[in-house]
C-alpha cells in the first residue's frame, strides 16, 4: 500500500483543535510538499478507519500525527538538554 502525503502549513493551526473540529477540507496552499510512503494494508486500513471516525482526511490525520511526534521529540529534546550535567540551572 502506497500513501501519498501532502503537508502544508494550514495544518499548524489543525493541531491545537480536537479532531472532531477538524475541518474536512481545506484550501490549497501556495506551497505543497508530496511525500509518499509505503505502509501495510492493516495499518493504512486502521488510519482511514480512524480519519473517518474523526470526519478527517487521511492526510489531514497522518499530518497530525507527524506533527504531534515531532512536537513530542523536540519537548524531549529540549528537556534532556536542560537536565544534561553540563546545563545551567534555571534562575
Amino acid at each position: 500500500m502506497i500513501l501519498n502525503l501532502i503537508s502544508y502549513p494550514e495544518t499548524a493551526s489543525l493541531r491545537s483543535r480536537p479532531s472532531a473540529a477538524r475541518p474536512t477540507r481545506c484550501k490549497m496552499p501556495e506551497t505543497v510538499v508530496h511525500f509518499q510512503i509505503r505502509m501495510p494494508p492493516a495499518l493504512h486500513e486502521q488510519l482511514a478507519s480512524r480519519a473517518r471516525e474523526d470526519k478527517n482526511s487521511l492526510n489531514a490525520l497522518v499530518v497530525g500525527f507527524l506533527r504531534d511526534a515531532v512536537d513530542q521529540h523536540e519537548a524531549s529534546s529540549a528537556n534532556s538538554k536542560k537536565d544534561s550535567p553540563g546545563a545551567t540551572p534555571p534562575s
